[in-house]
């Protein structure tokens, strides 16, 4: 089974002048309804494209969209399964995460990898994919300033938090598996221009972002088929 994620984050990094930063991607467990999903969104691209003020644009971003676009962009990914990490700026460690890029890049790989860790278990709760079965990701994040070994290092920690193989230094144990059997996680950096399922990650964050802003994050929170990560 080789699950698809497609991702994308929104928000500024920045906990003295933002409130939110947000992950959510896209879910498929077939390549077929992924390609779907990608005609679909494409399809409601290009009729949005007929408007003037978006005809010269390089792609549709969401900050770029007037509400009603982007309403009818997000409705697309309401048929998948979801998942988010928002993070609350306001309440984490501002010392130790922001303490160096390095420092900041592993709280940043952390919150998403909790984030489809969640979303994985939720599904394996309901019966969408099944404990045992020998899993893979297939995961393309929009494209960031990240060091060629942190793709790497994010692959590999994802690989071990499904596997159960993170040791937690102050428990001094490992967490349980999610996924025991997952045989190999694959991360790539894509460029949104080109890739419409990361626009439609695009969307689908900067909606969740405008929820938590204006406190209706719950009017997302009845679909059921989109798992949302409180952090810290």
């Amino acid at each position: 089974m080789t699950i698809f994620i497609r991702a994308d984050e929104s928000g500024v990094f920045d906990p003295i002048h933002n409130d939110f930063f947000i992950f959510a991607g896209l879910i498929f467990l077939d390549r077929q309804e992924m390609e779907l999903a990608s005609r679909r969104f494409l399809s409601l691209e290009k009729k949005l494209r007929q408007k003037r003020k978006y005809r010269e644009l390089p792609e549709l971003k969401a900050t770029l969209l007037d509400h009603a676009d982007r309403r009818a962009l997000f409705s697309v990914t309401e048929s998948y399964s979801r998942f988010s990490s928002i993070i609350n700026l306001r309440k984490i460690d501002h010392k130790s995460v922001l303490a160096d890029k390095k420092s900041k890049q592993r709280y940043l790989d952390y919150a998403f990898k909790r984030g489809l860790k969640e979303a994985m278990k939720c599904m394996v709760a309901r019966g969408s994919i099944f404990f045992d079965d020998p899993a893979e990701f297939d995961i393309v994040l929009d494209e960031r300033t990240t060091a060629t070994n942190g793709k790497y290092d994010l692959a590999d920690s994802i690989l071990h938090e499904m596997r159960g193989e993170i040791y937690n230094m102050q428990t001094l144990q490992t967490y349980a598996p999610t996924l025991p059997a997952t045989r190999n996680a694959r991360v790539r950096y894509g460029n949104s221009e080109s890739e419409p399922l990361l626009r439609a990650a695009d969307v689908l964050a900067n909606r969740i972002l405008h929820e938590c802003r204006h406190g209706d994050i719950w009017s997302l929170l009845d679909k059921n088929n989109l798992f949302i990560l409180n952090l810290p």
